[in-house]
């Protein structure tokens, strides 16, 4: 089938909901997608929504889906009035949100980053009903593949721009991070109330290393931020608890100021390894 358009589908819109990494990768996604045959529909916008991108030729429709499930043949209703019968619907939200009492009405991709290793029945019925199913690593199409035994995965790996390291020692006395030590990083979202991204794990790791280093100067930095707390998010779970139980809140920063994404790519330069919940 020759496509003449692609439907993507995601709760926000970049250019609107500046900050969060999602939006940032949502626009840098819009950047490379530049094209009058991309319609975005923004989920959680108002229905009433039809806007262009300030900067790309992509057209975004509200899909008035707020505060409610995303049922699919409502959604199939919304997209059929805005594309014909040639295109393909690309999804790249949290699979919960869908109710899918029908079909897509035309194939459709599901972008899927697994965060357990097994799948709610809710989300194995609802990625059944994907055409294709995109991970990011070869390991996680094996376990899709054993938990939706037919069903097509492929996977695309996740990646960021290269970027120069600058001057470590400069890069940590701006960050007022200590210089001679041996610096972990840990960058996550801190808006999860269940602690899927195991945050726990990571400092306890790092207690261990501390304790089996005694002639390296370890530090850690945390940088723990919400989705946006310049508009009313806040931080979820109690990271000083958890440093304090594992008795390490001498060797821990801990970042929660909403920092661009170049201060974001600056702030690897002081670091010596990288945690990365997901």
């Amino acid at each position: 089938m020759k496509i003449s358009n692609i439907v993507l589908i995601s709760f926000t819109i970049p250019w609107i909901d500046k900050y969060s990494p999602y939006a940032r990768q949502l626009n840098l996604l819009g950047h490379y997608l530049d094209s009058e045959r991309i319609t975005w529909i923004s989920l959680g916008k108002t229905s009433e929504l039809s806007l262009k991108h300030p900067e790309y030729n992509i057209t975004y429709i509200g899909g008035g889906f707020e505060n409610k499930p995303v049922i699919i043949s409502e959604l199939n209703e919304l997209i059929s009035h805005h594309t014909d019968d040639k295109s393909v619907i690309i999804s790249l939200c949290d699979m919960n949100r869908f109710v899918m009492d029908t079909k897509f009405v035309m194939p459709s991709i599901a972008w899927f980053p697994m965060h357990h290793e097994l799948l709610d029945r809710n989300t194995i019925h609802t990625l059944s009903n994907f055409d294709v199913i995109v991970v990011l690593n070869p390991s996680n199409v094996q376990n899709l593949q054993a938990q939706i035994p037919n069903s097509n995965v492929t996977h695309i790996p996740h990646m960021i721009t290269h970027y120069e390291p600058k001057n470590k020692q400069s890069i940590q006395k701006k960050y007022n991070l200590p210089s001679n030590h041996f610096i972990v990083g840990m960058v996550f979202g801190n808006y999860d109330t269940l602690n899927r991204k195991s945050v726990d794990v990571g400092i306890f790791a790092f207690k261990n290393l501390v304790e089996n280093m005694e002639n390296i100067k370890c530090h850690m930095y945390i940088r723990a931020v919400t989705i946006n707390n310049s508009i009313g998010h806040v931080q979820q779970l109690d990271i000083m608890n958890m440093i304090y139980m594992a008795n390490i809140s001498d060797y821990v920063t801990i970042d929660t100021t909403e920092r661009t994404y170049e201060e974001g790519i600056e702030l690897l330069s002081a670091i010596d390894v990288l945690l990365h919940p997901s």
